[in-house]
């Protein structure tokens, strides 16, 4: 039996109609993603302003190569532990070598933070000797020409580099991309809602659906075709947008930080109005 979901990706009618049941939510959602828009670049929700690119970005001269500064960064998702393992990382090494050098490090509180902070210090040195020992499959995964984002991210987890999940292999690949390691720039064509938590909870927030394996490319399917109809989503919903829509990779990164309690230094989604008093 077609689902209301399916039904809204190929009917005019079904499609307006999910989209007026949903109508408080999306106009919430467009306010604060407008509000966060119309500030600073550190608020800018967008892929390419996310702020640990700007973070990578500022660590990339400590190595070797660009590509390699992306690996160890990932591995902390912070300057701090990256600096301190800088001077000794600036190329790969042997395992050993790595696990050698790791051990006589003294990493200081905070070293490990945002994405990796449940990996904890353990989980970033381990995965920093791993990283090591695959550092060649790794190089190619992120600076191979001709390959989409996707492609390499299937590549990347089948390497099981210790403490890299979902999430870290995907923000390994948006900071490599945005910093074009290969020479060009890659990112994402979806949003990687299957066996995510924080995309797939907004998701589900905003529309009511929750993302499952069996749905997750018919909600894939949704952001794209809200991407498409950006402008008649905003105007059913009497609300005006200025700029360029969103895609599947803004929505990454929007639909996580709007399901999550307030973030500093961003309007918090909770507070804005709904109704269009």
């Amino acid at each position: 039996m077609e689902s209301a979901l399916e039904r809204a990706l190929h009917d005019d009618g079904a499609w307006a109609h999910l989209v007026e049941t949903r109508q408080e939510r999306l106009r919430r959602f467009l306010r604060w993603a407008a509000a966060c828009e119309a500030g600073t670049r550190e608020m800018s929700l967008r892929l390419e302003n996310r702020d640990d690119i700007v973070r990578c970005r500022e660590v990339v001269d400590m190595f070797d190569e660009p590509w390699w500064a992306v690996v160890v960064y990932s591995c902390f998702d912070s300057t701090t532990g990256t600096r301190v393992a800088a001077p000794h990382f600036r190329t790969p090494m042997s395992r050993v070598d790595a696990e050698r050098a790791l051990a006589g490090l003294d990493f200081p509180r905070g070293s490990v933070q945002h994405h990796r902070a449940q990996s904890t210090l353990t989980g970033a040195r381990r995965s920093l000797a791993s990283a090591c020992d695959k550092a060649d499959d790794i190089e190619h995964v992120l600076c191979q020409t001709g390959v989409s984002f996707d492609e390499r991210f299937a590549q990347l987890m089948k390497l099981d580099v210790s403490w890299w999940g979902r999430t870290t292999c995907f923000d390994v690949l948006m900071r490599a991309g945005a910093l074009a390691v290969s020479g060009q720039t890659y990112r994402p064509v979806k949003a990687y809602l299957r066996g995510s938590q924080g995309p797939s909870a907004g998701f589900e927030r905003l529309w009511g659906v929750r993302v499952t394996a069996s749905n997750a490319d018919l909600c894939e399917e949704l952001l794209r075709r809200w991407t498409q109809r950006w402008d008649e989503v905003a105007a059913a919903v009497s609300l005006g947008w200025e700029g360029q829509p969103y895609d599947s990779a803004d929505f990454e990164n929007a639909l996580c930080v709007f399901q999550e309690p307030h973030c500093a230094g961003l309007p918090d989604p909770r507070t804005v109005q709904g109704d269009t008093q």
